[in-house]
């Protein structure tokens, strides 16, 4: 075998790509008079505006991965589902997404 076999006999395939990455819709440190404060709990990232209002957004996996420091300015981008799909979590929790879904993700 080969080495893309076995890469192939390693690698969980999921199909078709699922989203597209679409623009940067906030940057942190370019927003900063905007924003009061930034915390990091687990997989998420709350940004407390001026007026005290939280906004929760997951953190992708791959900046998790990389690790946090402190002080780490984020970008949150917007992700496009491009085709329903749905199915189960390592942890059993069902999810699914529906084409032309949008979330927003820091990284």
């Amino acid at each position: 075998m080969g080495k893309l076999g076995i890469l192939k006999s390693l690698v969980k395939v999921y199909g078709a790509k699922l989203y597209e990455q679409g623009a940067v819709i906030l940057n942190t440190a370019e927003e900063a008079k905007d924003i009061k404060s930034l915390s990091v709990n687990g997989n998420s990232l709350c940004i407390t505006d001026t007026d005290d209002e939280q906004t929760y957004f997951n953190i992708a996996q791959a900046t998790i991965d990389a690790g946090i420091v402190d002080g780490q300015q984020f970008s949150i981008v917007e992700f496009t589902a491009l085709r329903d799909a749905s199915g189960v979590r390592d942890n059993g929790d069902a999810w699914s997404v529906e084409a032309g879904k949008k979330k927003y993700v820091a990284v």
